[in-house]
C-alpha cells in the first residue's frame, strides 16, 4: 500500500497532510481564503476548525470561510480519488477555478431572501479577486438592486 501523497508526493498521506499541509490542497487554501482570514490565516487542521468554530466573527466571514472550507474539503477528495484510480491530474489553478466557481454558484441565488450575508458575503468574494489583479486590470460595474458588482474585463 502506498504511502505518499497522490497529490504532492512528497510526504505520507494523512488527512492532516491532505487537508491542508499538503502543498497542492495548501496553495487552493491560501487562494481562496487568505484575504478573508488575514493574519489568522493557517493550514493547520486544529486552527482552521478553531477558527470555523469560534464565536464572535461577522456572519458573512464566517458564512464564506465555512462554505469555502467545505467546498475545497470535498473537491480535495475527489481530486484525490480520481488520482487513486488514474484520471488525469487537474492542476492548481484548475481545482481553484472549480471551487471558486462552486462558491459563486451558491452566494447568488441566496440573494433576497431575508438574509445580508449571502449578499455581503458575494461582495466580499468578488472583492477578495479584486485584491488578486494585477493593476491593469480595469472594471465594468454592473448594478443588481441594491447590490453593486465589480465584472472584471482583463485590459
Amino acid at each position: 500500500m502506498d504511502v505518499i501523497c497522490v497529490l504532492c508526493g512528497e510526504a505520507e498521506k494523512t488527512c492532516r497532510h491532505l487537508f491542508f499541509g499538503c502543498r497542492y490542497s495548501g496553495r487552493v487554501w491560501k487562494d481562496l481564503v487568505g484575504g478573508i482570514m488575514g493574519t489568522e490565516f493557517t493550514y493547520d487542521w486544529d486552527e482552521i476548525l478553531g477558527v470555523l468554530s469560534r464565536q464572535g466573527q461577522t456572519t458573512t466571514k464566517v458564512y464564506l470561510l465555512r462554505y469555502a472550507f467545505q467546498a475545497l474539503v470535498h473537491s480535495v477528495w475527489r481530486e484525490r480519488n480520481a488520482r487513486r484510480h488514474g484520471e488525469q491530474p487537474r492542476e492548481e489553478e484548475m481545482l481553484y477555478k472549480f471551487v471558486d466557481n462552486i462558491i459563486r454558484l451558491k452566494l447568488l441565488p441566496v440573494k433576497g431572501q431575508g438574509k445580508n450575508y449571502p449578499e455581503e458575503g458575494l461582495c466580499k468574494w468578488f472583492v477578495r479577486q479584486e485584491d488578486k489583479k494585477t493593476s491593469s486590470t480595469t472594471y465594468k460595474f454592473m448594478k443588481i438592486d441594491s447590490l453593486s458588482i465589480r465584472i472584471f474585463v482583463q485590459s
